[in-house]
């Protein structure tokens, strides 16, 4: 029978200030990966010092060091615009914007990661082999339950790409999860050469194993990649729609950059609807877009309740023949409202809406109503209801699936909407009370994610910018300046194919989910003669 196999921890003498160190580097380098500093080609080494770390000590010290670097991650990648958000939309102290940021990493984020750190150091007793894949199907795992059940989309592995990359181009097949896998191989087989040169730990033919598994994962995503661009864009053409095509019409988007009220307000009651009017006379006038978009809650009122206001609509649309896609809050009954995108066509009648389904906690709806100093700002149509069936909107440019604000950050929405015959995404967005670059740059770049797992044209409707439109292959044809004044047209397609991930969704994240789960099940025995 053979001995038992032991931990190989770190030196004593030094392990816990190494262990933190390491760490810290790992989470100082995943945090580079993203806005602003967005050195993407980090990617390959930074989880390194966290692998190597979580396979040298015990499965408790795992789950707390793993936890520690979701916190570190998250106070890089969210705390500058996080902290001052709360404390905006909520008119409280920074204190309670520091506590919005702890509880919320801690209950969305870091038991998912420290769940991945104790089961990667248990499966670290079955070798190196066994561990590195471990690590591999697990932080894929680990960024799924994230997601699905806490919510939290941010920074997500494979996002660190630009979604244009040819690295990236695999979301279509398996979404921001199988473009993280070939970067998590290369980490894990970087990080089990040093445990080998360090420690001894494997073999020198699992070192070699390892990497030419990492290298085959990136050179056979980077060869699909570089096909499904080339299927997109073909040679001596660009992504752009041709113009003149039955399936392509231009579209527009006004971007007024002004202050729609964080909380609901009766001033703001009907606020900016002239500055919005104004900006969409003249671009309509200059673009001949026979669609044009405002933002969420650019209509600061009940249209249903305001026929002068449809008609003041009506008056900028009618001469053009161009359709708005607009949002705002829709009263159901004396009780019930809703965070909306309405059609409305050139005569100001409303064609159709689509209510918001995922509402933001804390901000759409208040859960923990006896906290009454901050349930008190969230009177009247501020307290949304979620919506029902996500409902397509039939524009001049397509069906339009429409995700409001947080809803683009979450693949399986997208989906929803492609499943159900949406031509093209419509993300509105009302931003202008996060103003800082780091948010905005993360927005664009998970919309331009939208539109490679789909392959639709993406067309972002923002307050505060950047507005844009996005080609299937998740490059930016038009976007506005963040922060300004400022609107923009550009040409979209209506497409009809459904790719892999659309008709699969996340089922390539939920299989590497199962075979870890396999990995965590004792070896079995050798059978004693």
């Amino acid at each position: 029978m053979s001995a038992p196999v032991r931990f190989s921890p770190l030196p004593a003498r030094v392990t816990s200030a190494k262990a933190l160190f390491l760490v810290a580097l790992s989470a100082a380098l995943y945090t580079a990966c993203f806005a602003p500093l967005q050195w993407y080609w980090l990617a390959a080494v930074a989880l390194v010092p966290l692998l190597v770390v979580l396979r040298s000590v015990s499965p408790a010290r795992a789950a707390l060091l793993a936890a520690g670097w979701s916190l570190l991650v998250s106070a890089g990648v969210v705390a500058a615009w996080l902290i001052d958000a709360a404390s905006t939309y909520y008119a409280q102290p920074r204190l309670l914007g520091w506590a919005v940021f702890f509880v919320g990493t801690t209950v969305t984020a870091s038991w998912a990661y420290a769940l991945l750190g104790a089961g990667l150091a248990w499966v670290e007793r079955r070798g190196s082999v066994a561990a590195s894949l471990f690590f591999c199907l697990a932080f894929v795992a680990a960024e799924l339950a994230r997601v699905r059940l806490g919510g939290n989309p941010v920074a997500l592995f494979g996002t660190a790409l630009p979604a244009h990359h040819w690295l990236a181009q695999v979301a279509d097949l398996g979404g921001v999860y199988a473009v993280a896998l070939p970067a998590l191989a290369v980490n894990a087989a970087v990080a089990g050469a040093w445990l080998y040169l360090s420690r001894g730990s494997g073999t020198r033919r699992m070192v070699v194993g390892s990497a030419a598994v990492a290298f085959a994962l990136v050179v056979a995503s980077a060869g699909y990649g570089s096909w499904r661009l080339a299927s997109l864009t073909p040679p001596g053409t660009t992504d752009s729609p041709i113009a003149g095509d039955a399936t392509t019409s231009i579209v527009a988007v006004a971007q007024d950059n002004l202050e729609l009220g964080s909380q609901w307000d009766e001033r703001m009651y009907g606020r900016n609807l002239d500055v919005y009017l104004r900006m969409s006379h003249e671009l309509l006038g200059r673009s001949g877009a026979s669609v044009l978009f405002w933002p969420e809650g650019s209509m600061t009122f009940l249209l249903a309740e305001e026929p002068r206001f449809a008609r003041a609509i009506a008056a900028v649309l009618e001469p053009f023949g161009a359709q708005l896609v607009a949002g705002g809050p829709r009263a159901a009954g004396s009780s019930r409202y809703f965070n909306s995108a309405f059609l409305l066509e050139p005569s100001g009648a409303t064609a159709a809406v689509y209510d918001k389904q995922q509402l933001l906690p804390l901000a759409e709806y208040f859960p923990l109503g006896s906290a009454n100093f901050v349930a008190r700002r969230f009177a009247g149509v501020r307290e949304f209801t979620p919506g029902g069936e996500a409902r397509l909107l039939p524009t001049a440019a397509g069906s339009a699936g429409v995700l409001i604000c947080n809803e683009a950050m979450f693949s399986h929405l997208a989906g929803d909407r492609a499943r159900a015959g949406a031509e093209y995404l419509a993300v509105l967005s009302n931003d202008t009370w996060i103003s800082h670059s780091q948010y905005s740059t993360m927005q664009l770049g998970l919309a331009a994610f939208r539109a490679v797992e789909q392959r639709r044209f993406v067309v972002r409707a923002s307050t505060a910018g950047p507005s844009a439109v996005i080609a299937p292959s998740g490059r930016v044809l038009a976007a506005t300046e963040p922060f300004s004044r400022d609107t923009l047209q550009a040409p979209v397609q209506a497409r009809e194919s459904l790719t892999v991930y659309a008709r699969a969704g996340d089922a390539f994240a939920i299989a590497c989910l199962l075979l870890a789960l396999l990995l965590l099940l004792p070896a079995p025995r050798a059978r004693q003669d």
